[in-house]
């Protein structure tokens, strides 16, 4: 049995084996006998006297081993010692920690925060720091186009990493981003470790919500490089909680969007979308389909975010890529 419970390393261990084996034995001898550098058994020597396990008759020549019964006892009250300190420490811990949970009745003035950051490097940093300190619960929407493989290779440490902490993980994809191989293959990843995910048809715009208690969104939906906000005040992100619910209630999980596949256009998606193609101006589509101009855009709007599309070229293209025209 060793002895390492008592602070002994291995060598030390021997040393004392051998002076008890031959207490006679001077520094010299015992390097010998082990078969290790004099200085090496100096240095064991040394820890075996601040043990009290070896006195030292003359500084740095006699050594004479203390009887193990009575090295033993000393040692021992010096643990009890050490344990009676830590258990008194523990014991205030725990009665700090009572009186903390106590003052949770208290109110406390929640931060209140809307920051916005312009700089896309510095976002991209905020983004990460708010994943490092998420603890309970992260709720992400990702609406528009797929996300390139490079940027979802650089993405993937930082979710896994999450997951592994025992983070629930709640995140909105579209269909468009769904036709995407490289996106479905994260998403199936992401989902063995354990994070769970939905498809909705169109999302309003990027949303991450770290604890319930920080939110995090583009300055402007339309053009989410041109900033974000990390928002702080709790009736703002109470909010947006709320959409992500109501968001969440109207998704398909992955399996049954991936059975039921995308939806085909309408009628009224593919008469907008050959106005849009076309280059009439929208008051001229509008009257030609017998709708208001509002509602007109609203279509629009919709057929593009539908199509994960950043302007009605690329809807076009992404329209005839799908077969919708």
């Amino acid at each position: 049995m060793t002895l390492e419970i008592l602070g002994l390393d291995g060598l030390s261990e021997s040393v004392y084996r051998a002076m008890l084996a031959d207490p006679d034995a001077d520094l010299d001898a015992l390097a010998a006998r082990l078969g290790v550098p004099g200085s090496e058994v100096r240095e064991a020597l040394r820890r075996l006297v601040d043990l009290s396990l070896v006195t030292e008759r003359s500084p740095g020549r006699i050594y004479v081993p203390v009887n193990p019964d009575v090295a033993l006892d000393a040692l021992l009250s010096l643990e009890q010692a050490e344990l009676t300190r830590r258990e008194r420490q523990l014991l205030e811990a725990r009665a700090e920690l009572a009186r903390l949970v106590r003052n949770t009745g208290e109110k406390i003035t929640p931060v209140r925060e809307v920051r916005r950051i312009d700089d896309l490097d510095r976002v991209v940093e905020v983004l990460r720091e708010l994943l490092a300190r998420c603890y309970q619960e992260m709720l992400n929407v990702v609406p528009g186009a797929p996300i390139p493989p490079d940027l979802l290779a650089d993405t993937a440490p930082h979710d896994i990493a999450l997951l592994k902490r025992g983070v629930r993980f709640r995140t909105l994809y579209t269909r468009t981003q769904l036709a995407d191989e490289p996106m479905l293959e994260y998403m199936r990843m992401m989902r063995r470790h354990g994070a769970e995910i939905r498809i909705a048809d169109t999302l309003p715009h990027r949303l991450a919500i770290f604890d319930r208690t920080v939110s995090f969104l583009p300055v402007d939906p339309r053009r989410p490089r041109n900033g974000a906000l990390v928002v702080r005040e709790p009736a703002i992100t109470a909010n947006l909680v709320m959409l992500f619910e109501s968001l969440w209630a109207g998704a398909q999980d992955l399996d049954e969007a991936l059975e039921a596949g995308a939806p085909a256009a309408s009628d009224l998606d593919r008469s907008v979308l050959m106005l849009m193609s076309s280059g009439v101006k929208d008051e001229a589509a509008a009257r030609q389909l017998g709708i208001s101009d509002r509602t007109y855009r609203r279509h629009v709007a919709d057929i593009m975010v539908r199509l994960g599309a950043s302007s009605r070229f690329q809807a076009g293209v992404e329209a005839v890529r799908r077969g919708w025209l």
